[in-house]
């Protein structure tokens, strides 16, 4: 008599590769979202220092000692870079630009879900550029998600630093000294 042979997973053999799955799962789903959450807020810090810089840049290309960016905190907090004083740009929502030219600089909370603003170290939340050899106020900004941070920081001879605060470690950003 011929026998034919079924081919397939047995019960065991399935069981035994879902609980597989599920302990890769186990690990791997919390790891992915603290890199996810990591990378966000290394994102927003490199976002700002680059719009920091920006700034500095058309104030001296500008010749424009107007030029600032101008902050605005909550959970729907912002940052604008524009010329314009803070009573004419004063919320996300306003039209703020540079010399007219109806283009908005800066970033937001929508585009960093999580993200807060946990210290503005600026008078009247904002920094104010030189036009001169691009100066800035010394300062700084501390951004936050979770339990981990990231610092902007600025000084008088123009210089911007993107540190992480000691306890913080954010791959790819240097400790704060």
């Amino acid at each position: 008599m011929f026998y034919m042979r079924w081919r397939g997973f047995s019960l065991l053999e399935l069981m035994v590769a879902i609980m597989v799955l599920a302990i890769l799962l186990t690990v791997g789903i919390p790891s992915y979202i603290q890199f996810r959450e990591d990378n966000t807020l290394s994102s927003a810090g490199r976002a700002l220092y680059g719009d920091i810089l920006l700034a500095r840049s058309e104030s001296t290309k500008r010749n424009n000692e107007n030029v600032k960016l101008l902050f605005f905190g909550g959970s729907n907090w912002c940052y604008r870079i524009t010329d314009l004083d803070a009573s004419t740009c004063d919320s996300c929502t306003a039209t703020c630009d540079i010399d007219g030219d109806g283009q908005t600089r800066g970033g937001d909370a929508a585009s960093y879900p999580k993200v807060q603003i946990k210290n503005i170290g600026y008078p009247s939340d904002e920094l104010r550029m030189g036009s001169l050899r691009g100066s800035m106020l010394d300062g700084s900004i501390l951004l936050s998600l979770g339990s981990k941070e990231i610092k902007v920081t600025t000084n008088k001879l123009g210089r911007a630093y993107l540190c992480a605060p000691t306890g913080t470690h954010l791959t790819g950003v240097d400790t704060c000294s």
